[in-house]
């Protein structure tokens, strides 16, 4: 296992904007992940998925899913 996910939380997100699920993904820096979508998508927020989880784990969810849809339901 990577230094990184053992000292890192990795966070599952989703982000919205206007009630809609506009992107979902991961990251260790949570604040920061919204100041840069927000740039694109202005007065969008980010909802926190699960628990803190490992990079792996973040990753294989995030590419489970295709780009736009909300994979809170499945």
């Amino acid at each position: 296992m990577d230094d990184a996910e053992l000292t890192l939380p990795t966070f599952r997100y989703v982000l919205i904007l206007d009630g809609k699920v506009v992107f979902h993904g991961f990251t260790t820096n949570l604040d920061h992940k919204l100041a840069q979508h927000q740039r694109r998508y202005p007065g969008s927020t980010i909802e926190v998925v699960g628990e803190p989880t490992t990079h792996s784990e973040a990753y294989g969810w995030a590419h489970a899913h295709p780009t736009g849809t909300d994979p809170r339901s499945s």
